[in-house]
């Protein structure tokens, strides 16, 4: 959630917030540190501010070689100092032997047609960079390159900085301008206490197999081919529930590929013992193309029999009837589901605005309006009522302060782990006070990143109109199905709201245009909602 927030006066303000951050880390992580990093952390404030200021910033930018043209911060002068500063440290290297691949990523190509002919000038880099790697020699410095006196340097500190970042955050894809960017409000996050046991590692065994994952994925990314992959996937993790669905997400991730390069018996390695929720499904469709049908037939059953989720359900039964019906066996009569209203209504199209939107203007009243809402009405007031269990302090569930939610939100066990906190919550749907705390968290809350909540879809007219005309038995069949599943359930909404309020009720509806139908999420929603006797309708548009 973007927001706006104070302006930043202190020209130091990124270092201040990167040695807090890395003082956060050592405060933490003391165990769990090399003497290398312990002597890195106590040898950054020994350092003059502007040797500091420059680490600090060449640790927020990409890669780690920079030219010393790209260099230009006002506050850190002379820029020289600083450079020697952090050289006699041993920390940077003004002088890097680079090869020909670095000097093609640092350089512009008017730069290399100047150093190596006009012809080359001309070219793709890709092609002038094969033109020449045969006939280059050794690898040599920047100025030796491209006949300069232009320096690039190079942050040798920076694979162990990066640990520090990891040992922070738990992953490579946030960075430290996450302080800078809270600091400035521009996006807001829920406090949750953390101590020593919401740490992202607990040892250095957890940190290792990170790393191996990560470059595994490097590796699929440089165009390598799934048995390289295979060859270096680690073996299951320690015991570290967010590893093992980071290790799982992986696997998944190689037995697509491993289906798509026609090699069902690797994908079906990958999606064995694999608690990704679709991984057993696409086990049963590899079982099918193995022809081995009996076996594909009893992991469906029996997915189906642990009704983890409807939509595993949904997508297990489809394939029990096709084998079946492979087999000539005639399938069960499936038990009818209950309908839902439909009805029609014929607009003259404009191809500038959604069906939604028509649909929205040709239903809407002073006294009945519509509202396009799509999944956030409803996912709002669940994630405002139910935001103390979603933001409960669960180990393995929040790392740092800069959390959009929960790290386990994905995991099958989320509700169960806070099943009584969500109870809790729920109750105030049975003595009324959900309005009153709905629209309290909305207020106090505002902007703050959370899963869920459509801040920018909602207002507290709306909210007013929902609760005032949305029963709390309602909202709680809507609330039960999502905690259900709410990787899938949170989805597959109607489009619109309308609301009486002279009457007190409401009635969704899905709109759908001219030859559009619900999709398998949407259907499985209007079932629920047809089988609860809820208000809903499908709205079929045609042209006129």
């Amino acid at each position: 959630m973007i927001m706006s927030g104070p302006a930043l006066t202190d020209a130091l303000y990124y270092l201040r917030n990167f040695r807090q951050a890395i003082q956060w880390v050592v405060e933490r992580n003391d165990d769990l540190l090399s003497p290398a990093e312990r002597q890195f952390a106590a040898d950054l404030n020994s350092l003059p501010i502007a040797a500091q200021a420059l680490l600090a910033r060449l640790s927020m930018r990409r890669g780690d070689l920079f030219r010393q043209s790209k260099i230009r911060y006002a506050e850190i002068d002379p820029l020289a100092d600083a450079v020697q500063a952090l050289a006699e440290m041993g920390w940077l290297d003004p002088r890097p032997v680079l090869a020909l691949q670095e000097v093609f990523r640092l350089s512009t190509r008017a730069e290399l047609g100047m150093r190596f002919g006009e012809r080359i000038g001309r070219m793709n880099k890709q092609d002038a960079y094969d033109a020449l790697v045969a006939e280059q020699g050794a690898d040599r410095p920047f100025q030796d390159w491209l006949n300069t006196n232009e320096a690039v340097y190079h942050v040798s500190i920076a694979p162990l900085v990066l640990q520090f970042r990891l040992l922070h955050f738990g992953n490579f894809y946030q960075e430290w301008h996450e302080y800078t960017l809270a600091y400035l409000q521009v996006f807001k996050y829920e406090p949750v206490p953390l101590d020593l046991a919401s740490r992202p590692f607990q040892s250095r065994e957890d940190i290792e197999f990170f790393y191996a994952l990560y470059r595994c994925y490097e590796v699929m990314g440089e165009g390598a081919k799934l048995p390289e992959a295979l060859e270096i996937l680690p073996n299951a993790p320690p015991a570290q529930d967010w590893l093992r669905r980071r290790w799982d997400r992986l696997r998944y991730h190689l037995g697509q590929i491993a289906e798509r390069e026609e090699d069902p018996r690797a994908a079906l390695l990958m999606y064995r013992d694999n608690t990704q929720p679709d991984a057993r499904i696409r086990q049963v469709r590899v079982l099918e193309r193995l022809e081995r049908d009996e076996e594909a037939l009893v992991t469906a059953r029996a997915l189906i029999e642990e009704r983890s989720s409807e939509l595993i359900v949904q997508r297990a039964t489809r394939i029990v009837a096709r084998i079946e019906r492979r087999q000539g066996i005639k399938p069960m009569k499936r038990a009818a589901q209950a309908a839902w209203v439909s009805t029609r209504l014929r607009l003259s199209p404009d191809p500038e605005r959604r069906v939604e939107m028509l649909v929205q203007e040709h239903l809407s009243r002073i006294d009945a309006p519509v509202h396009y809402v799509e999944n956030s009405l409803i996912c709002s007031l669940f994630g405002l009522l139910c935001w103390e269990a979603i933001f409960l302090p669960v180990r393995g569930a929040f790392f740092h302060p800069f959390q959009s939610g929960p790290a386990d939100l994905g995991c099958p066990e989320f509700v169960a782990r806070r099943r009584s906190t969500f109870n809790l919550c729920l109750q105030h749907l049975e003595t009324g006070e959900h309005a009153t705390i709905i629209l309290r968290t909305f207020t106090e809350k505002y902007g703050t990143s959370a899963p869920f909540v459509h801040w920018f879809a909602l207002d507290e007219p709306l909210l007013q109109l929902a609760l005032t005309c949305i029963p709390a038995e309602h909202l709680k069949l809507y609330f039960a199905r999502l905690l259900d599943d709410l990787s899938e359930n949170a989805t597959g909404f109607p489009d619109l709201v309308q609301f009486f309020p002279a009457t007190l009720t409401y009635k969704l509806i899905e709109v759908k245009g001219p030859g559009d139908r619900p999709q398998d999420n949407q259907r499985r929603w209007l079932s629920y909602f047809a089988s609860q006797q809820l208000p809903v309708e499908v709205c079929q548009v045609t042209w006129a």
